[in-house]
């Protein structure tokens, strides 16, 4: 059985988060030969979503699903406004509206909730954006560092 992470589609997709945040950050997501086996099994949580209207996950790590508690199949068909409360849509929309301008925000906090209902602040998060070589956005992705239950 081949493993989530050894897919064409995945390995591409985790070069070009890893190559963006280096891009707009200047520093490397992760030190690893194998990046999308290693940003898989990441100490931190990694999510990405397209560039729909309505921005459907497509990339959530090990850690994330454990976090929202979702298998990776859950995870990847949800819309990603979903992994925050709604009192809280407006402020995460401001973010990745102000990730689109700058291409990426740094030390971002916040309170997201599991699919199971348990509430968890993130911190020390970084937000850009997934682009391409030729500048085109695939996507935005979010590394979250800390987190705590509420």
């Amino acid at each position: 059985m081949i493993e989530l992470f050894d897919r064409a589609e995945i390995i591409e997709y985790s070069n070009l988060m890893s190559q963006s945040y280096k891009y707009f950050t200047g520093s490397n997501l992760i030190d690893s030969l194998d990046v999308a086996r290693d940003l898989y099994y990441a100490p931190f949580a990694l999510v990405s979503h397209g560039i729909q209207s309505d921005p459907i996950l497509r990339y959530g790590n090990l850690k994330a699903q454990q976090l929202w508690a979702m298998s990776w199949d859950e995870l990847v068909e949800m819309p990603s406004r979903l992994t925050a409360e709604i009192e809280v849509i407006q402020e995460r929309q401001r973010l990745l509206d102000q990730a689109n301008r700058q291409g990426y925000v740094d030390n971002y906090r916040g309170v997201r909730i599991s699919k199971d209902g348990r509430r968890f602040i993130i911190d020390k998060t970084i937000l850009w954006n997934v682009v391409d070589s030729e500048g085109i956005q695939h996507g935005q992705a979010a590394a979250i560092h800390q987190w705590q239950w509420l």
